[in-house]
């Protein structure tokens, strides 16, 4: 059996280890995977990222040739600072946990 993507052996010799820390860890991971899920485990959510990633890329070929406007410096602004780092973040953080409990589970 597994739970996020975790055996069930090696997430109780986690949980033993870390106790309370180790079942926060899980609540913190367990609430994070629905918004992977939605992004990675959905062809919406991989285009909708796609789609980010290349408006940046849109923009920042508009600087190099010098047809860009406040909005679009705006946007990308957003887009690179904001927006993509938050969802790359969060994902990053899941699959570190995820990692964390089999490396410590096993």
């Amino acid at each position: 059996m597994e739970i996020l993507g975790v055996q069930l052996p090696e997430l109780e010799r986690y949980l033993k280890l870390y106790k309370q820390k180790g079942a926060l860890t899980l609540s913190t991971l367990g609430k994070l995977q629905p918004e992977i899920n939605a992004v990675i485990g959905t062809e919406v959510g991989r285009e909708l990222l796609e789609g980010d990633v290349k408006r940046v890329e849109e923009i920042l070929m508009k600087m190099c040739n010098g047809g860009v406007t406040d909005m679009e410096l705006a946007e990308i602004k957003y887009l690179k600072d904001i927006r993509i780092p938050y969802i790359t973040g969060k994902i990053k953080k899941y699959l570190e946990g995820i990692q964390e409990i089999k490396k410590v589970g096993k």
